[in-house]
């Protein structure tokens, strides 16, 4: 991306007649006793304690009119470094007061932007994205750092900017020509990590199209598989400002049979389906950091059947069904820098009582209940190596339908165990790994070794509950990307605590794992 930046300002010079040392207009006088300067500005340009920190050697003194032309020089210069690159400060012809000089800042303006090379971004939009904190003046730095979060837009691959002059003084025209990539995009991925009571092998195929309105939409898509259960989903999301606040809408929808020999002839079965919509805002969005606030409505059906007939499995669910609507208000914070990523997401879960949800008044588990879930992340570049740390955690003191527990164990928890090796209440999950480039690079394509230690916790919150179980496992692993697209991994995690006999051995409870990913474009 190219910018350049041609430099300019309005500056109005008068010329001062004999000098006098009595107040009166300025172009009558040729000198001032300065006791003062203020600056006139339609938004904060410059602070009290900037422009203050220019007039001090000059106060106190008799100030000819070359010096007030130095303050209002030092003033613009000011107001250049701060990123107002095509607006001045000017001095006026006024009433001098009691020693007071009133300078006025000229602000210039960006007053055309023209856009090439956008075939699916509305024009208005991308504008609008580009204008954003340069309404009142023309701001460099605002203008630099929306072009580069644009960047960040799928399927925005390269911009091209040039700022030019205007027509008239204090006016720029900004010249941005878009490359875009390919708007659909397609993953394919294979794994071992689902539940094997439902079939370990899991494939899923995600589609995604995104601007199909031309303003940073998407549409997203996936089905999911294993030996025993289909997954469907569906989501739409949709920015309603320049501010990238944005709504979300998504569905999912899921049957699943248990293929476990040893439960195979009781017809065990479970169909389960989510509705859900999300409103997002970033603030103080960057390069390196941006934290998000979101407010995320959901409604939540399950339902088990067995020999065909509904039937229940879990504490407070009624002749096989449960449902919860939830309200969940969160919080996303990432921080980039040249060495390490630093994430934070915390949701604060409430059950409510609306949409007639599962609701007991004898303390089981039912859709009334508060939780808390936590997620860290910290990655740290170190000599070729990263260093990665991971935790997730949930709180509560309710008890949950099976819904809202938290799961420990498997290829993105505990490896070493099975996925959903606990499911509670309350539980805990973490990773100390490091990825060691063997060939290539860890960031690229290459082969990378990845040692590691996981250990994950649960417990349920009911007084009756037994004690809380720890898991913990050492293993390692190797991940391999021939190509950007296509990454493969494979894991094996040696369990160091006894993990319970569920009689057909899946190689998940060898310690086993391993993925295989390949997006396209």
């Amino acid at each position: 991306m190219r910018i350049l930046l041609p430099v300019f300002a309005c500056l109005i010079l008068l010329v001062a007649p004999a000098l006098a040392e009595s107040g009166g207009r300025l172009v009558e006088i040729g000198a001032v006793t300065l006791r003062e300067v203020k600056l006139r500005q339609e938004q904060e340009f410059l602070t009290r304690e900037e422009v203050a920190a220019v007039a001090g050697p000059y106060l106190g003194r008799s100030v000819p009119f070359e010096n007030l032309e130095e303050i209002r020089h030092r003033l613009t210069q000011l107001l250049v470094a701060k990123g107002f690159i095509n607006s001045g400060v000017i001095l006026p012809d006024q009433e001098v007061v009691d020693g007071v000089v009133v300078f006025q800042v000229a602000a210039g303006e960006l007053t055309r932007v023209e856009i090439k090379g956008n075939s699916s971004y509305s024009a208005a939009w991308l504008e609008d994205k580009l204008r954003r904190g340069t309404a009142g003046a023309l701001n460099i730095h605002a203008l630099q750092k929306n072009l580069q979060l644009l960047q960040f837009n799928r399927p925005v691959q390269r911009i091209h900017a040039e700022l030019k002059a205007g027509e008239r003084p204090g006016e720029s025209v900004l010249l941005a020509e878009i490359e875009e990539g390919f708007p659909l995009s397609a993953t394919l991925s294979v794994s071992n990590d689902a539940p094997p009571g439902t079939g370990s092998y899991q494939g899923d195929l995600t589609l995604l199209y995104a601007n199909l309105l031309g303003r940073g939409d998407f549409l997203e898509g996936s089905i999911g598989r294993t030996g025993g259960r289909n997954d469907y989903s569906l989501r739409a999301a949709v920015p309603l400002n320049s501010a990238d606040t944005t709504f979300e809408a998504y569905y999912s929808r899921s049957h699943s049979e248990v293929i476990e020999e040893r439960f195979e002839d009781l017809d065990i079965e479970n169909d389960s389906e989510t509705w859900g919509v999300r409103l997002s805002q970033p603030l103080y969005p960057s390069l390196t950091s941006q934290l998000t606030l979101a407010l995320v409505g959901e409604l939540r059906r399950s339902r088990s059947y067995l020999l065909d007939t509904p039937f229940s499995f879990s504490p407070g669910v009624e002749d096989g069904l449960a449902k919860v609507s939830v309200v969940r208000t969160t919080q996303e914070y990432i921080r980039r820098s040249s060495t390490d990523v630093f994430a934070l997401a915390s949701s604060f879960n409430f059950g409510i009582d609306a949409f007639n949800p599962t609701i007991h008044q004898d303390g089981y588990a039912d859709g009334e209940f508060f939780s808390w879930l936590g997620q860290f992340r910290y990655i740290r570049q170190l000599n070729g190596t990263q260093l990665v740390a991971r935790l997730d955690t949930q709180l509560t003191n309710d008890r949950l339908l099976p819904m809202e527990k938290f799961a420990v164990g498997g290829l993105n928890s505990v490896r070493g165990y099975r996925a959903g090796y606990l499911v509670r209440d309350n539980g805990a999950s973490g990773t100390v790994e490091a990825r060691i480039p063997v060939l290539g690079s860890v960031t690229a394509t290459g082969l990378t070794l990845i040692p590691f230690y996981d250990f994950g916790y649960g417990r349920d919150s009911s007084p009756h509950a037994a004690d809380g179980e720890f898991i913990h496992s050492v293993g390692a692993g190797l991940r391999w990307s021939p190509y950007p697209s296509v990454t493969a991994e494979v894991f094996y995690g040696h369990a160091l605590k006894d993990s319970i006999d569920f009689g057909e051995t899946d190689p998940q409870d060898d310690g086993l794992h391993f993925a295989f990913t390949w997006t396209l474009p």
